[in-house]
């Protein structure tokens, strides 16, 4: 008679500990979908900021093509190839934007000190070694004889 509340105790402990399994899967799962809802906005508003970005690019492009008084020499294509390169050119600025920005601050010192070792070695007033070049000597005139009457 006495193993009755005994069993009913091992059960509630066994019912128990599943609610818990159960509990905490739920909590894994909501987690997790935070973490997918969160980077979902964050790839949300990053693309309504490149779309953003994009029609202001495209607005202030046609806003100094129609200002512009210049003569096109070219076939039709011509102003179209002029198109693309002015916005390759401002995806390529976009880009080293980001690599700048999210570059660690050492890596950019490190590049820092590298380019101006470059320079100061490889620059019109160095001979590459870190020395400075001999003054330029004057190329010997010609003696002339003296032209004395």
């Amino acid at each position: 008679v006495q193993m009755v509340p005994v069993d009913v105790e091992r059960q509630r402990v066994e019912v128990e500990r599943a609610r818990v399994t159960v509990e905490r899967q739920e909590l894994e799962n909501k987690a997790q979908f935070e973490t997918i809802s969160r980077d979902l906005q964050v790839d949300l508003a990053r693309i309504e900021a490149e779309k953003a970005v994009r029609i202001a690019a495209a607005e202030s492009y046609g806003a100094a093509m129609s200002n512009a008084r210049m003569t096109v020499w070219g076939d039709p294509s011509t102003m179209n190839r002029m198109a693309e390169t002015f916005f390759q050119g401002q995806q390529l600025g976009f880009l080293l934007d980001g690599a700048i920005q999210s570059t660690p601050d050492s890596v950019k010192q490190a590049l820092t000190t590298i380019g101006q070792e470059l320079l100061t070695t490889h620059s019109p007033s160095s001979n590459g070694d870190g020395t400075a070049p001999a003054p330029p000597t004057q190329p010997a005139s010609p003696e002339r004889p003296d032209r004395t009457p």
